[in-house]
């Protein structure tokens, strides 16, 4: 389950892509790891052991992903967690975050490689490039991905990719473009 701000809240290029908070063993730095891997560029924050109220607001405009967990979920995934108390005290924390947070993700149910891919696919609409996603080979898209994150505007990004699959132009011109190595 997650929860999206409806408030009209559009994306500020460049992102340098996106911060991370919540409980502990909420996720957070295993999240981290796995958007690496999609080309989305992530900063697990310790929000819950700060005194920072608004930590998370130091990190220059990049968009909040909040990751929830319930105490049930927190002692599985950490057995020898630091006790209820402890953890009431970390959400006191991480409530302005929660707040603030362009996406909540809820993980209690999710394992670690589908909560990546609710938040992949939110990041491909916040930067708006989803709407061009069929087109696109799935192994160039961590590319477009950290394009975006480096400020790239997506409708450039789409524009160049729509071009380079068009029937008058190769696809290996569009590899070449989105994978230099090639």
């Amino acid at each position: 389950m997650t929860e999206q701000r409806s408030d009209g809240f559009a994306p500020a290029f460049p992102s340098r892509g996106i911060v991370l908070a919540g409980v502990c063993a909420a996720g957070k730095t295993t999240i981290q790891r796995g958007l690496a891997t999609c080309g989305i560029p992530a900063r697990a924050i310790a929000q819950e052991h700060s005194l920072v109220p608004r930590l998370y607001a130091r990190f220059g405009g990049r968009p909040l992903v909040f990751l929830s967990a319930k105490w049930a979920t927190v002692c599985g995934r950490r057995p020898r967690a630091s006790g209820l108390a402890f953890y009431r005290i970390e959400q006191q924390r991480v409530a302005d975050a929660r707040q603030a947070a362009q996406l909540v993700v809820h993980t209690d149910d999710l394992n670690p490689a589908e909560v990546t891919a609710v938040i992949c696919a939110w990041w491909d609409r916040w930067i708006g490039v989803a709407d061009f996603w069929g087109e696109v080979p799935e192994a160039i898209r961590p590319r477009l991905r950290e394009l975006a994150a480096e400020g790239m505007d997506p409708a450039e990004i789409g524009g160049m990719a729509r071009a380079a699959l068009s029937p008058s132009s190769p696809v290996s011109r569009f590899d070449r473009h989105f994978n230099p190595s090639l």
